[in-house]
């Protein structure tokens, strides 16, 4: 039996590359599908797949090489796998960075924020979403995950972006332009509120303006009432 003694002998399993000669003569010479060779062989598909596309493994080398890293925080040894280049920490200090923002540790985040980039933090800058194409801030923000909140947890423990920074000590960052909200502009925010919170805004939510969306009034002085503006954000967009 393969694997075991026979007879005071042991055997082993033929190595890839014989497997694939042997694959390659039952797939040309016999002209047997692979899920027939697998069975005669006693092997997975998946297996004979592999094997009578990259007969020396080489391919797999190439990406265990690819999934491995080493861990950011740690220096321990990382893998990835399903097609993904390999984790910037290992799976303990990953755990230990997905952490539980309270008022206090969000405070501090603003604090830190500040002393390392010169500015307060900005919506863009903890809400990668929402900022622009190659904007130093989310990108900053995107390259150490479980370092600083999102801007929801701001508004969460805060009530608004501004308030949690002003809660910190820390002046806000000053806008240029006042956004000038328009139509789309208002609808993109009523988009982009029902995304993160599961449903569309009330009247209520926007009675102010937030650091993302207009006041109510806005919305009802640029688009007619609110229940125009929640139609239009609803609608499916027009194709050219």
């Amino acid at each position: 039996m393969r694997g075991e003694r026979a007879l005071g002998v042991e055997t082993r399993p033929p190595a890839r590359a014989e497997r694939a000669r042997e694959i390659a003569r039952l797939r040309e010479g016999e002209g047997l599908a692979l899920g027939e060779i697998a069975e005669r062989l006693g092997l997975a598909v998946s297996t004979v797949r592999a094997y009578h596309r990259d007969p020396e493994g080489e391919r797999d080398r190439r990406n265990r090489e690819r999934y491995r890293g080493e861990c950011g925080a740690c220096g321990r040894p990382t893998s990835g796998g399903n097609g993904y280049d390999a984790p910037g920490y290992c799976a303990r200090c990953a755990r230990d960075r997905r952490r539980v923002w309270t008022r206090e540790r969000i405070v501090a985040a603003v604090r830190e924020w500040r002393e390392l980039t010169g500015s307060a933090p900005t919506v863009p800058d903890w809400s990668p979403a929402h900022a622009s194409a190659g904007h130093p801030g989310a990108a900053r923000f995107a390259a150490e995950p479980g370092r600083w909140p999102s801007a929801a947890a701001l508004r969460v423990h805060f009530g608004s972006f501004r308030a949690a920074v002003e809660a910190a000590g820390v002046v806000p960052a000053r806008h240029g332009v006042r956004q000038r909200w328009t139509p789309e502009r208002i609808v993109a925010a009523i988009r982009s509120w029902q995304r993160e919170h599961g449903a569309p805004p009330r009247h209520a939510d926007w009675q102010s303006a937030g650091d993302s969306h207009p006041a109510r009034s806005t919305v009802y002085r640029v688009m007619g009432s609110w229940e125009q503006a929640l139609e239009a954000a609803t609608a499916s967009p027009r194709r050219r």
